[in-house]
């Protein structure tokens, strides 16, 4: 017969805390593995903050590359479901299997109070998890006497918390204490942050909604794969165009009420002045105050000298996400985006003017500018990475 544990839970989101419990449980317990259940519709929660569907999604991105620890979508319900249905549920599509819910201390004193608390009893182990220096004796005296088998591991692994997660993730924070694959995830999907996404939908057409995400995601991806805040390039990357849908004189009356330039060229030109635009956008109506997130949608198009590496983040994520139509030097600037964002933003500075200069148009002073910037601050190995190829 198998011996599994089951963490039930909202996982709103996963955590440390909750990996290091199941990943105990295992030797403690003298475990087979154990079943990560997310509740769909957790029945003591008022609200969460995370749709059932995202939740999910995160315990599988937790888990991926865990030999013994799985996901369970049994608990995945609409309507409110029990400790006592789970592992009903539980064994009729293990049979043959010992089950073991896992718990942490502050879960002993309400369960002779649980729904079906008898029956459950009978059907399955429990397995505590207490907090250093926390007196057990008395619960476990009263669960004894309702019939229940409960076991004390040495102590909780870890004492995280979901609500502690997501305040720093609500305040512009990573958070350290969920992985990187999650906290990606929720990066991408604006979890736990102000939702742009239906006020942006109203201001763009589809194609460049569809265009935004990408972006999203694509900076989301660099800004891991170069240790960048990924919140931070989540940000940017979904309001960088916020004012693209916005007509050049529209545009223009922003840019003069609000002094961004005296360039003509650019006030004459949406492409060059959405960046700079949209940044006062992000500000007045999104509610935008970092910084840094400003000035990458400040010139995630015209670049500027002093690029930061999250300019550079969300200027290249804008010239090579997924839903981009091919170009000359596409290509070429997605490989170079997986070793260096200077050299993807030189190759698609150098592109843009080559471009512009084969049509007999001028080329933007700031772009120049970013150019001969770029090109003083690349080291040897990004120079001869873009030489495999050249400027164009």
């Amino acid at each position: 017969m198998r011996h599994v544990g089951v963490l039930g839970g909202t996982f709103d989101p996963i955590h440390a805390g909750h990996l290091a419990l199941a990943r105990a449980a295992l030797t403690v317990g003298d475990l087979d593995e154990v079943l990560l259940a997310p509740a769909g519709c957790p029945p003591h929660k008022k609200s969460v903050s995370a749709p059932a569907s995202a939740r999910l999604d995160m315990c599988r991105l937790a888990v991926a590359g865990e030999e013994r620890i799985r996901v369970t979508t049994l608990d995945m319900r609409r309507e409110p479901s029990y400790t006592l249905h789970l592992v009903r549920r539980l064994m009729r599509e293990y049979p043959d299997t010992a089950f073991t819910f896992l718990t942490g201390a502050d879960k002993l004193r309400s369960m002779p109070h649980w729904e079906g608390a008898r029956e459950l009893f009978v059907l399955c182990d429990f397995l505590c998890f207490p907090r250093p220096g926390e007196d057990m004796t008395r619960p476990l005296l009263k669960l004894e006497k309702a019939g229940a088998r409960v076991r004390l591991a040495p102590m909780m692994p870890l004492t995280v918390s979901s609500l502690g997660v997501r305040e720093a993730v609500a305040r512009g924070e990573e958070s350290a204490d969920v992985p990187d694959a999650v906290m990606d995830f929720i990066a991408v999907n604006s979890l736990y942050r102000p939702n742009y996404l239906p006020r942006l939908r109203e201001m763009m057409n589809e194609r460049r909604f569809r265009h935004t995400l990408g972006v999203r995601k694509t900076a989301v991806e660099l800004a891991r794969r170069f240790s960048l805040p990924v919140l931070k390039a989540a940000e940017a990357g979904v309001l960088h165009d916020c004012a693209k849908g916005m007509s050049v004189r529209e545009q223009r009356k922003i840019a003069e009420k609000h002094g961004l330039t005296s360039d003509e060229g650019v006030l004459s030109s949406g492409a060059l002045m959405h960046g700079m635009v949209g940044a006062v956008l992000a500000q007045e109506l999104f509610g935008v105050r970092d910084e840094e997130v400003l000035d990458a949608i400040r010139y995630h198009t015209t670049g500027r000298a002093g690029m930061t590496d999250l300019d550079m983040c969300i200027f290249v994520a804008d010239a090579i996400e997924p839903t981009r139509e091919d170009y000359e030097g596409l290509a070429w600037m997605r490989y170079l985006a997986q070793y260096s964002l200077r050299a993807a933003t030189l190759a698609s500075l150098y592109g843009t003017r080559a471009y512009l200069e084969g049509q007999g148009k001028p080329f933007n002073s700031a772009g120049q500018k970013t150019i001969e910037d770029l090109e003083k601050r690349l080291s040897e190995a990004e120079k001869e990475l873009l030489g495999q190829r050249g400027p164009v």
